[in-house]
């Protein structure tokens, strides 16, 4: 595996390894399955902070059942 965003010692500054690349946008994605598989989901742009999340789960455990 190549490290193409910089390495460091535990507590010191990341040493860049090359050019450090723009990562992009964050998505995340919160999944309910079964037994059967998937069965609902909801995506953000970004990440889940703690309201984001419970209203995600609430939203699909309803869904779910």
């Amino acid at each position: 595996m190549c490290r193409s965003f910089g390495y460091a010692a535990l507590g010191k500054a990341p040493i860049a390894v090359g050019k450090l690349y723009n990562r992009g946008a964050r998505y995340s994605s919160c999944v309910a399955m079964d037994k059967n598989g998937i069965v609902a989901w909801k995506h953000t742009t970004g990440t889940f902070n703690r309201e984001r999340f419970l209203d995600a789960a609430r939203r699909l455990v309803s869904v779910a059942m």
